[in-house]
């Protein structure tokens, strides 16, 4: 066997040397009282302080649950949502006009965006030595600035959201309460089939809350504003009738404490009577005729706020497309006239052409 010569390149110094030079931090000294090793004094004084925090924190969630809403209710259109807490200061920045509308991606990532990056670079942007705030003007100005701002701006959230959608008192209005047994609504309430639609018959609430003690929570120009121009899962313009008719619609509704009696000053200065209570409710309705669709889809309106503005379903309420051919005309009948599910007796109240009419015009949907 022939033989070769061989030889050893090193590509690299593996040795370990005998003589380890030990992990001292550099001295200090020209920094007194400004400078300290990150490790192990920096960094073990953060883990320390890291540590407090997060059992402090575990202790506060163990023995104060954090407060839950009640169970979603897709029947319920007048709840308003509010996001959690920290982020209530960016949903107020967003209701001003230079925040929302065409600006609102300015709002919602341009400002948020600045904020945070300026935040994520600070020690890059800020090297100064000097750890007093008084020495460091600039920054401390512009921290002290987003703290007022956040704190601000999220209280605002809260105290608007508690102005413009207070929480009834106990037995006092709402979804849940219902009005005492001797309540009895007014006659321009019954006029009222759009209104009816949520807000119940009698007042007792359905779709929207209860309204026989709307005027312990509302006055007359809160009242006006809401039926005129809407609010929450309320839409603008439900209202039918005259102004004669609104005005008598508001100062009854004001007029309603909570008393029970149904009896509110009309506009004349005199009193409205309570409203008799019609025969046959709850009992099965059979099917008029005689009505017209074009009556019946004036009359439908009132079903636009549940069921969507093309009665295509929404909110929770199913479509109205082809419900004649599936429930037939006497079915719908005993629905409107009933309720049925989430849905309020809204044609408990109505004559027998209205109840024809509305009839006629659902047949038109196919």
């Amino acid at each position: 066997m022939a033989k070769h010569d061989k030889t050893i390149e090193y590509v690299g110094d593996s040795r370990v040397p005998a003589k380890r030079t030990p992990n001292i931090a550099p001295s200090y000294a020209e920094f007194p009282g400004k400078s300290e090793a990150f490790w192990p004094d920096f960094l073990l004084k953060e883990w320390m302080v890291a540590a407090v925090v997060l059992i402090a924190f575990l202790i506060l969630t163990v023995s104060h649950p954090a407060p839950l809403e009640d169970k979603a209710d897709p029947n319920n259109a007048s709840y308003i949502p509010l996001p959690d807490w920290y982020f209530l200061f960016l949903y107020q920045l967003l209701k001003y006009p230079w925040q929302s509308g065409n600006w609102v991606v300015f709002g919602v990532v341009v400002i948020p965006g600045i904020a945070f990056s300026a935040l994520l670079l600070a020690p890059w942007l800020d090297t100064s030595p000097e750890r007093k705030p008084s020495k460091r003007p600039v920054a401390t100005g512009l921290m002290l600035l987003a703290l007022v701002s956040i704190f601000y701006l999220t209280w605002a959230a809260v105290d608007e959201h508690n102005r413009l959608h207070p929480e009834p008192a106990p037995g006092a209005g709402g979804v849940a309460a219902k009005p005492p047994a001797d309540f009895k609504s007014d006659p321009i309430w019954t006029k009222q089939a759009s209104c009816q639609g949520c807000h119940g018959a009698n007042m007792e609430g359905g779709q929207g809350p209860a309204l026989w003690n709307v005027g312990s929570r509302l006055d007359e120009k809160q009242i006006r504003d809401v039926i005129t121009h809407g609010r929450g899962g309320m839409p603008p313009g439900m209202f039918q009738g005259s102004s004669e008719e609104l005005d008598q619609l508001v100062k009854y509704l004001a007029g309603l404490k909570g008393d029970g009696q149904g009896a509110a000053p009309a506009p004349n200065g005199g009193t409205v009577a309570p409203a008799e209570p019609k025969a046959g409710g709850g009992e099965s309705a059979a099917a008029p005729t005689g009505g017209t669709a074009e009556e019946g889809k004036t009359i439908a309106n009132q079903c636009m706020a549940c069921h969507g503005q093309d009665l295509n379903g929404g909110a929770g309420a199913p479509t109205l497309h082809g419900v004649v051919d599936k429930l037939k005309p006497e079915g719908v009948a005993e629905v409107l006239k009933n309720g049925r599910g989430g849905m309020p007796p809204i044609g408990a109240s109505w004559s027998d052409q209205q109840m024809s009419s509305m009839i006629e015009y659902l047949k038109t949907l196919k």
